[in-house]
């Protein structure tokens, strides 16, 4: 983790310090993720500006290295070049949620009497040894969070949670966490869990899950509309933003008929109701 307040034995080039007050270096981190799925492609642009630092690079003495972390996956690797660019990829899986790119100057052999000098005149006629792997730059980090929240099916944002603290018949929703908390009595969580499971085997289950999703979505998407910029990080507000955009419909925050809008995103969970009724009367 980028610390400003870090104490160096030597001049070291990074914000928030004077010990370069006239030089930069900052990195432009970009991250390409394959649709549907977690692999990646990470480039990175190093941008230096001091002219002996850019010298031990040209000397092989000092290199630009890219740490990358991802505490989800407990991933953590460097990459190192010396020219201004480097291209990395990381196949499906290796990193995933908030992962933190790390851009550095490393020297990359022993530098002896090392001085520069755009330097603070602080260090006017100081020289310093510079060990093997030592920090001579430092950006600050850049994070990115890898998931594929926005493509997922507009039923991976609800979750079903029993609660005794509900009679049968009634049923809660929470919006607060990055899914939406939906709260059955007992009784009711283990007929809707079973609804659920048969969903793809009897039409009638879609209709026993539609009872509670259809009126939870057009409260959500109330809720969302309401309290747009307050909930826009969360992960669920981003899914049902994704939904709306590839159903042409207004985005949270916007002004719409809820009602119509979540009949559209389930797509129209009652059309074949007529279709139902007329199969049980024949039988």
């Amino acid at each position: 983790m980028f610390d400003p307040r870090k104490s160096y034995l030597y001049p070291v080039l990074r914000p928030q310090s004077e010990d370069y007050p006239e030089a930069e270096f900052q990195v432009a981190v970009s991250v390409g993720r394959i649709e549907r799925t977690t692999a990646l492609v990470v480039e990175a642009d190093f941008m230096l500006s001091d002219p002996d630092l850019l010298r031990l690079v040209e000397q092989g003495s000092a290199c630009y290295a890219l740490q990358v972390r991802s505490p989800k996956t407990y991933y953590r690797s460097a990459f190192s070049t010396s020219e201004n660019h480097i291209r990395q990829n990381f196949p499906p899986g290796l990193v995933a949620g908030r992962t933190e790119f790390s851009p550095f100057l490393v020297a990359t052999n022993h530098i002896h009497d090392f001085c520069a000098y755009g330097w603070h005149k602080d260090y006017a006629g100081l020289s310093f040894d510079i060990a093997t792997g030592s920090v001579l730059a430092v950006d600050w980090p850049d994070e990115h969070t890898i998931d594929t929240t926005e493509e997922a099916p507009l039923g991976s944002i609800f979750e079903l949670v029993e609660t005794s603290k509900l009679s049968g018949g009634m049923w809660g929703i929470d919006h607060a966490g990055e899914r939406i908390r939906i709260e059955l009595s007992p009784q009711d969580y283990a007929r809707f869990k079973a609804a659920r499971e048969n969903v793809n085997n009897q039409p009638e289950a879609a209709y026993i899950m539609n009872s509670i999703y259809l009126p939870a979505l057009i409260w959500l998407l109330q809720e969302g509309d309401k309290d747009s910029e307050e909930l826009s990080e969360k992960r669920w507000f981003r899914a049902v933003n994704a939904r709306l955009e590839a159903k042409n419909l207004p985005l949270l925050g916007g002004n719409s008929n809820r009602v119509i809008d979540s009949q559209h995103l389930l797509d129209y969970p009652f059309e074949k109701l007529p279709l139902l009724i007329e199969q049980d009367v024949m039988l």
